[in-house]
């Protein structure tokens, strides 16, 4: 799914109208903050996988704020080994309470915040691999993580909020 223009967003948003829901594997490329709100405003679950790679205008994902469950992977990456400065400084997904595969966080330049608040099932393992500029991490409502929990090379990582 690319979502570099607005007209490639509208072309989305009118296939989505109506859905709350997403059957299959979608990966979102060349969104903006503006894009990735149109085509995703009213959608709250993924019966698939979702990634999200960066890109130039995408500043946050406010457009992925209704969503509640994603059943397969749900990853969020930059590109790798690029060192390519991106906009995106916060992942927050304030809906987000259950992931059915792995959830990874991954190659992400300027990402400071990771706020999964009211994430409380994992159904796989949990990556947060190399963002470089990771400070905060919230995954304090997590009762259930499947698999490994693995979280390394994020070098600035002064902070990580996880039940006890």
């Amino acid at each position: 799914m690319y979502l570099g223009t607005t007209s490639d967003a509208r072309g989305w948003a009118n296939k989505l109208e109506g859905y709350t829901a997403i059957e299959g594997d979608v990966s979102v490329r060349g969104a903006t903050a503006q894009t990735l709100r149109m085509v995703f405003e009213n959608i709250t679950t993924m019966y698939g996988s979702l990634t999200v790679i960066e890109s130039e205008g995408l500043t946050d994902l406010e457009g992925l704020a209704g969503l509640q469950a994603v059943h397969g992977d749900f990853t969020v990456t930059g590109y790798p080994g690029t060192g390519r400065r991106r906009p995106l400084v916060a992942v927050s997904l304030a809906a987000l309470r259950f992931v059915g595969s792995t959830l990874e966080i991954s190659y992400t330049h300027d990402v400071k915040t990771i706020d999964l608040g009211v994430l409380t099932r994992i159904g796989s393992g949990l990556k947060v691999i190399r963002n470089d500029a990771l400070l905060f991490i919230n995954i304090s409502s997590v009762v259930q993580v499947g698999g490994d929990i693995d979280c390394s090379n994020n070098i600035a990582l002064a902070n990580l909020d996880a039940p006890r």
